[in-house]
């Protein structure tokens, strides 16, 4: 008996049709035409620039230029009219903040402020960017690093004369 070769069609495509059913292809999310969008169309300025910052490594060099712009706000105001904040030298984990102090008194005082001080810039920019602290005190600039001033003393000024409609006080 010879079988009828569109019943023999028909039979195969009913058992594909069945194995098609037990291995279904996985969904996959349509994608977007052109006129959807897409990487090419313009993004936000803050997100490319976060991008940017990151990709090129500015981001801790941002922190701690933050830290010299709010340096008032994290020693306080007296403390931020006799000291300033100076190099920032990146280190291998980290890195080392230059503090300037205008007197040796103010050197000596931040040199006793120095954990307080570190921890206020890490909560200000995050731990583990400033992880070393160096105070300097006045000085002046060789070629073997910083030195204290020595020699004579400044000239000593007069007591400042009294505006003549003053009384004297004797």
């Amino acid at each position: 008996m010879t079988e009828d070769p569109a019943l023999a069609a028909l039979g195969r495509v009913r058992a594909a049709a069945q194995q098609a059913g037990r291995r279904r292809r996985p969904v996959t999310p349509p994608t977007m035409s052109s006129a959807g969008p897409d990487e090419r169309d313009p993004q936000l300025l803050g997100g490319m620039l976060s991008q940017w910052i990151d990709g090129n490594d500015f981001a801790t060099a941002l922190a701690v230029a933050g830290v010299a712009q709010r340096w008032q706000q994290i020693v306080g105001e007296q403390v931020a009219r006799h000291v300033s904040v100076g190099a920032f030298t990146p280190l291998e984990r980290g890195g080392e903040l230059v503090i300037e102090a205008d007197s040796q008194e103010w050197e000596m005082q931040v040199r006793y402020l120095t954990d307080r001080i570190s921890r206020r810039i890490d909560d200000e920019i995050g731990p583990g960017i400033v992880t070393r602290l160096v105070v300097r005190g006045p000085g002046r600039r060789v070629s073997g690093g910083w030195t204290v001033r020595t020699g004579r003393r400044s000239p000593r000024l007069p007591p400042p004369v009294p505006p003549e409609d003053t009384l004297p006080l004797e």
